[in-house]
């Protein structure tokens, strides 16, 4: 059980980290060092990031669902396109076609559902972090023992746009570190209900061989 509390505990700390467009910072310093040692370097003040399109610190994260939480992603989404109009996202994958219904520029949206209600994997959710920048997601909800497998796939996912710096921006029942059905963080809850459904099923295994 501790090994799957850590694991969930990683997890959550990458959604955060992602949230908040967490960057490999010593290595960004590097960067900069190098940057300014071979370069001019011309600033220009501005507390909007245009490579994601959303001002720094603005929030990405709206729970609970409501019409409040729709009216702010429908509100991201037109600062981000600039209003313009959305077109399905089709990624080949392994001879399959891996579908988000909107998208425009490296700027991508779809539901809960539409990525974690099907029977997508790591190299689908790899494909989609390779195609976008930003990545929006509509009514994630609540993670636990009832819908494990959907969690699964959510922290799969997650795991995909964190390695490849992709912003993630989702309408969702809880925050990203909130309770479920106990104290645990949302995927601690996740992880730790596959646990508990891994060690029933050696149980049952077990009872069957003795008898």
């Amino acid at each position: 059980m501790q090994g799957g509390r850590f694991i969930g505990e990683v997890l959550a700390g990458k959604i955060l980290n992602l949230l908040a467009d967490g960057r490999q910072l010593g290595a960004d310093l590097i960067q900069q060092f190098l940057i300014r040692q071979r370069l001019d370097v011309v600033k220009l003040d501005s507390d909007r990031d245009f490579r994601q399109g959303r001002a720094g610190g603005e929030q990405v994260w709206f729970a609970p669902l409501d019409a409040l939480a729709t009216r702010a992603m429908d509100a991201a989404w037109d600062d981000l396109t600039d209003c313009a109009a959305p077109v399905p996202l089709r990624l080949g994958v392994n001879g399959r076609t891996v579908e988000l219904p909107q998208s425009c520029g490296r700027v991508a949206r779809a539901s809960f559902d539409d990525l974690c209600g099907r029977p997508l994997g790591p190299a689908d959710y790899l494909a989609v972090a390779e195609a976008v920048d930003v990545l929006m997601i509509d009514g994630v909800p609540r993670l636990g023992p009832q819908n494990f497998d959907r969690a699964k796939r959510f922290v799969t996912l997650v795991d995909a746009l964190y390695e490849a710096k992709v912003r993630l921006i989702a309408s969702a029942a809880d925050q990203p570190q909130s309770a479920t059905c106990s104290s645990r963080p949302v995927v601690e809850a996740a992880i730790t209900a596959g646990a508990r459904t891994s060690t029933t099923e050696s149980e049952a295994s077990a009872l069957n061989r003795e008898r």
